[in-house]
């Protein structure tokens, strides 16, 4: 008996120095969960597809959906937006101990406008302090960079928004801790496009097709839309069903099957 309580015992602690060796080192790397946006579920009563990253939908008709392009992995996060309308995704909530952080995460967008007050997103880390810049039009994945100060030790979040039409894509998070001699960021810091988004190969006139979701043009054999990721649909060019079969075609000057006839009055 006292030695299967040993045993249990040494157990116990090899399991906990374990953990505890993982949780020292962790500092280093990404303190994220699910920071690919891969964990997913069917949209809840907010309107949230995702089961770890949260969001808001304030104005409007906006939404949030399930990516179907991906800088890494399957998946990310799609924000939709509409005129008048504004929308936030958030990042799970970490909890951190004081020092300093870097935020960052890749953004696409498609076809993104701007607000009537000349910005189209914002974005908020570590204090309640909201920073809206522009970005708009088509881009590829770009990276966004927020280094921030946490003052004390309690749960952060990221949030990025969007207040006008078009689509953005968010993949790629990451929450690290840094040394003081990273720089802080007065506002969000976007680097240069990875890939521009285009076409990935040129553009037959004569057969392309138009995406069923975003109404881009693409071919056929891509399968998929480069712009947005839905799946091609090839478009009907000839009637399906039975063949036609006229009652008549008037050549010859020939009525059949109709006769002669005469207006009835009423």
């Amino acid at each position: 008996m006292q030695q299967l309580f040993t045993r249990l015992t040494f157990a116990l602690f090899a399991v906990c120095l374990t953990v505890s060796c993982r949780l020292a080192a962790q500092p280093n790397g990404n303190l994220l969960p699910d920071p690919s946006i891969e964990s997913i579920q069917e949209k809840n009563q907010f309107g949230i597809p995702f089961s770890k990253w949260g969001g808001w939908i304030y104005d409007g008709a906006p939404q949030f959906r399930v990516g179907k392009v991906a800088r890494s992995g399957k998946t990310s996060a799609e924000i939709i937006g509409v005129q008048g309308g504004k929308i936030r995704l958030a990042s799970p909530p970490v909890t951190l101990e004081p020092g300093r952080y870097r935020f960052s995460c890749f953004i696409r967008g498609l076809d993104v406008g701007v607000h009537q007050w000349d910005y189209n997103l914002d974005v908020n880390f570590a204090d309640e302090q909201y920073h809206t810049f522009k970005k708009p039009g088509t881009f590829g994945w770009t990276r966004l960079t927020v280094v921030k100060d946490v003052t004390k030790k309690g749960p952060v979040e990221f949030r990025i928004g969007l207040h006008a039409p078009g689509r953005l894509w968010v993949d790629d998070a990451e929450l690290v801790k840094v040394g003081n001699e990273t720089p802080l960021t007065k506002e969000p810091v976007l680097s240069n496009e990875e890939k521009l988004l285009a076409p990935p190969g040129p553009l037959d006139a004569a057969t392309a097709i138009h995406c069923p979701d975003c109404g881009y043009r693409n071919m056929p054999q891509w399968n998929r839309c480069y712009a947005c990721g839905a799946v091609l649909v090839a478009q009907v060019t000839e009637r399906q069903g039975p063949p036609i079969k006229p009652l008549a075609s008037f050549e010859e000057g020939k009525l059949a099957p109709w006769s002669a006839s005469q207006v009835a009055s009423v």
